[in-house]
């Protein structure tokens, strides 16, 4: 709260012409993705923020930055950031675990340990760890460009500032992917989660997207509220429960996947 308010001091001494439309809030992760997923829960009114997030929730948004967001929180981001049709999205992942840890459960099983692709690299954690962020960077990339975006993946300050110096930085298409182009992306995600033996990932549950190689049917990407794929309700509502999680942990790394400070910014005609 403290930032937020010195944050929004900054901009009303700012040229009002220019920044007028630019707020800092404090506020949830939750408060504003509960209201992206159609079995949406309504009973937040404990919630004092609310009030501050319910422009978010209705509009569509130019631009949506995450800095830092712990592990499958960067995905509930890019999720918001589909979900608003937002221009362009800005995101410096953080701390990858939610893939790390399907790494060690395919290396591991008993049937697959000796013929695992990776065996001799996972079991240095450091590896393990570089591989992580590698791959699951690579499937948001994947996942952005079938929604149609032009994404850039890039180092964005030096190794000597911080480790978790990658950005992703999707622009939004004026064009939608031709089906081709979409069935070519689709078998490149599908690949790279089976040689790596990945069977789930926050942003492609959001997306209702499968992973599975026999599934190649067309996945539509956003979904109108009430036309859910069988089964995708269940994973949401894992989804909406992890987030109602209160103790903010992201285990091992600075961010808060609950508590986030969220800028709205509105630029004008882009």
């Amino acid at each position: 709260p403290k930032l937020v308010r010195e944050m929004n001091t900054i901009v009303s001494e700012l040229p009002s012409s220019t920044f007028q439309d630019l707020t800092f809030v404090e506020g949830t992760i939750e408060s504003v993705l509960m209201d992206c997923c159609h079995n949406n829960n309504n009973n937040n009114s404990d919630n004092n923020n609310n009030n501050n997030y319910s422009d978010m929730k209705k509009r569509t948004i130019d631009i949506l930055i995450a800095l830092h967001a712990c592990d499958t929180a960067t995905d509930d981001a890019l999720w918001y950031g589909l979900q608003s049709q937002s221009s362009i999205i800005v995101v410096a992942p953080c701390c990858h675990k939610e893939i790390r840890r399907q790494f060690y459960s395919s290396s591991s099983s008993s049937s697959s340990s000796s013929k695992h692709p990776y065996k001799s690299i996972l079991r240095h954690n450091i590896y393990s760890e570089r591989l992580a962020e590698i791959v699951t960077d690579s499937l948001r990339a994947l996942l952005l460009e079938y929604n149609s975006y032009d994404v850039n993946v890039f180092e964005f300050v030096g190794g000597e500032h911080t480790a978790k110096n990658v950005m992703i930085v999707a622009t939004k298409r004026k064009r939608k992917r031709l089906k081709g182009d979409l069935r070519m992306i689709r078998k490149q995600i599908v690949d790279l989660v089976t040689l790596h033996g990945i069977t789930k990932q926050r942003l492609a549950t959001w997306m209702d997207f499968s992973l599975l190689e026999e599934d190649q049917e067309e996945v539509v990407v956003v979904q109108e509220e009430g036309d859910c794929k069988k089964g995708c309700c269940d994973e949401k509502e894992e989804i909406k429960n992890d987030l109602n999680i209160n103790d903010g942990v992201g285990g091992g790394g600075k961010g808060n996947r609950k508590r986030a400070i969220s800028p709205r910014v509105r630029v004008g005609q882009m």
